[in-house]
């Protein structure tokens, strides 16, 4: 199912973004459901760090003619967020209390996963794992 230029503004003005007082609706164009989202994700990203989970979004949507998947909606917005550079946010504590799987972002590049490195265990040495000279 394709979606017109008109649709699609439609459905951002319907999200509550201010748009041109005369958008091109000139343009009959049909564009595919991943770039309807592109379209649209700047403004889905801000609901989302609002609080809004993946399921409000998705019935938002769903509410203007736009048929899509929690999942599919959640991997398109990750692909816009990598290509555009801006780092995944995503409101997990809202996105479990839906019963929505949760995104874990990533560290940003050059921050190791964990800050504290793991402690030795008893009688080994720090740099090579292994139990000391036993030497007294």
């Amino acid at each position: 199912m394709g979606f017109t230029l008109e649709h699609i503004h439609h459905t951002i003005n319907s999200l509550g973004r201010l748009m041109p007082a005369k958008p091109n609706t000139g343009s009959t164009r049909e564009y595919s459901l991943k770039e309807c989202i592109f379209l649209m994700a700047p403004r889905l990203l801000e609901k989302r760090e609002m609080g809004c989970t993946t399921n409000e979004l998705v019935k938002a949507l769903m509410d203007d003619g736009i048929e899509i998947k929690g999942p599919t909606l959640n991997r398109y917005l990750c692909e816009h967020q990598k290509i555009h550079g801006e780092e995944a946010k995503v409101n997990p504590a809202a996105e479990q209390k839906h019963g929505a799987q949760a995104v874990t972002p990533s560290p940003p590049p050059g921050v190791p996963e964990s800050a504290e490195e793991p402690k030795p265990l008893f009688g080994q040495s720090a740099k090579n794992g292994h139990a000391g000279s036993g030497a007294i």
